[in-house]
């Protein structure tokens, strides 16, 4: 699978300047006697108090790099997550039971897929299962949001006969010795969810992306693309946490 076109730059971020003005009053004529000895200038006083613009961080700000995205909250709240404002979601199930859907960004292509679902399974890592030679973890990382159920944001890529898949998304499963490494997921205990998904989808929305070479796949890792992506995931919040 080719790598996806770049993720169109945000909309410039606001700056916010202040301008202090002031104006001197002009001094009186000296009186015709001997001039009293001159004092040293007195400096303004500082304002106690100076507004502070409120105003989505800078590329160059140290602070949260999804200021500004828009909130995302399924389930009555109990999923969560944030994204840019130009992408949505393309929901397949809503509800009442079951939600799933597809994330797109503003041009309409295919991010991330999504789903919850009440009653089934998103697994069948029992026994006999092998798991696949070469699998190679390129990030596994906990997320805050994800604390109560000891969830990450995972990146496997998974060789195959057809070329390499790139599993990306949150999981509670051990990337390193999961048999089948591919298969993310939270599977909550403080809801009424059998699982509940969030993970890269390709160009048709319908599974993990496909790249010719290991060495292709871990490129498409640096695109401003999958930095967004990334960023988006690291957002995912189950349940209470917050």
């Amino acid at each position: 699978m080719p790598v996806r076109r770049p993720v169109a730059p945000l909309a410039p971020l606001l700056a916010a300047t202040l301008v202090l003005a002031g104006c001197a009053a002009a001094a009186d004529e000296p009186a015709p006697t001997a001039p009293a000895p001159s004092e040293p200038p007195q400096s303004s006083p500082a304002p106690t108090s100076e507004p502070t613009p409120t105003t989505v961080p800078t590329a160059s700000d140290p602070g949260d790099p999804t200021a500004g995205w828009q909130d995302v909250e399924l389930a009555g709240g109990d999923v969560r997550w944030r994204m840019p404002d130009a992408w949505s979601l393309e929901p397949e199930l809503d509800g009442p039971e079951d939600l799933s859907g597809i994330v797109v960004d503003g041009a309409g292509t295919p991010m991330l897929t999504y789903g919850a679902v009440r009653d089934g399974q998103y697994a069948t890592d029992f026994s006999p299962c092998e798991r696949p030679d070469g699998v190679e973890v390129l990030g596994s990382e906990r997320l805050e949001g994800l604390a109560s159920e000891a969830g990450s944001l995972v990146v496997v890529a998974v060789p195959t006969d057809r070329g390499v898949l790139l599993h990306a998304g949150i999981s509670e499963l051990d990337p390193e010795a999961a048999c089948e490494p591919g298969i993310l997921a939270i599977y909550p205990e403080s809801l009424p969810y059998s699982f509940v998904r969030l993970d890269l989808v390709d160009d048709a929305g319908d599974m993990a992306p496909r790249f010719d070479s290991m060495a292709s796949a871990r490129a498409y890792l640096e695109t401003d693309e999958f930095t967004a992506i990334r960023e988006v995931l690291r957002t995912a919040a189950i349940g209470d946490e917050r």
